[in-house]
């Protein structure tokens, strides 16, 4: 139901089918039948009109909306809702645009890294990376906030978005209420209450298309990535780079200088 209203279908089919009965219907629905005065019959049918041609136009407006929203290229990311989100000011390029995966950058940033540890779990076609993060955990704002980031830095076509009240305990999937709350996981009403887990799958314009699912669980260090990809490196610098939001900047996909003490990243 809220999916019909939102691209407009169903105020187009309740007030234009209610048009078409009123057509057949005239003699039936004759003001002059009708139990009040002449005169306020009259006003009554305007208004009922009325109405009904708003419906119409509020119908159709939706539906032209949501078909160039479908027919939008999803090859590039979504600037405005990225540069709402960072604060930058300007429009940054596109990251899929702007990486190699054959090549990735040599230069290292100037910093410490986020992430302290690095467990590479292969199984079948997926992966499973678990990032350990060096700074202290992380809240259910900061899960929000990032799922929101990522969806609009890198992840197109997100096919679920899923919470837990603990880790392994049953998902709920609230991708339908994503899609009504102007594809914005903020704010969808399900998560103004704190969850344990918060999850969100698309595919990665970084890696052209592939398949990505990134878990947040709430106070802890730990981040989750599910990809296909048999690669630490190209994960190590996907995971940097959402963690400090700098997808399509000249910082993206770079590696940082190991922590100080931590375990190297297995290989």
């Amino acid at each position: 139901m809220k999916k019909a209203w939102k691209n407009g279908t169903l105020p187009l089919a309740v007030c234009g089918s209610i048009l078409l009965l009123m057509f057949f219907f005239q003699r039936e629905i004759n003001i002059k039948n009708w139990p009040f005065p002449l005169a306020l019959s009259r006003v009554l049918m305007i208004a009922l009109l009325a109405l009904l041609f708003l419906g119409l136009f509020i119908g159709f407006r939706r539906y032209f909306a949501w078909k160039k929203s479908k027919n939008a290229d999803v090859s590039q990311p979504a600037q405005a809702p990225v540069n709402k989100i960072t604060a930058e000011g300007k429009q940054a390029p596109s990251p899929a645009a702007s990486f190699n995966m054959a090549n990735p950058p040599q230069e290292m940033l100037d910093d410490v890294s986020y992430i302290a540890k690095t467990h590479h779990i292969p199984a079948g076609a997926w992966h499973q990376y678990d990032f350990l993060l060096a700074a202290q955990g992380y809240g259910w704002a900061y899960m929000v906030s990032q799922a929101d980031y990522m969806a609009a830095a890198d992840l197109a076509n997100i096919g679920t978005i899923t919470v837990a009240e603990i880790a392994n305990a049953p998902e709920a999937e609230l991708i339908d209420q994503y899609h009504a709350h102007g594809d914005r996981i903020a704010e969808i009403p399900a998560l103004q209450a704190e969850k344990g887990v918060l999850a969100i799958g698309g595919m990665s314009r970084v890696f052209r298309g592939s398949p990505v699912k990134i878990v947040w669980f709430n106070q802890t260090k730990l981040l989750r990535i599910f990809t296909t990809f048999d690669n630490e490196d190209l994960l190590l610098r996907y995971a940097e780079t959402a963690i400090r939001r700098t997808f399509g900047t000249p910082d993206a996909m770079k590696l940082a200088k190991p922590v100080p003490g931590a375990d190297t990243p297995a290989s």
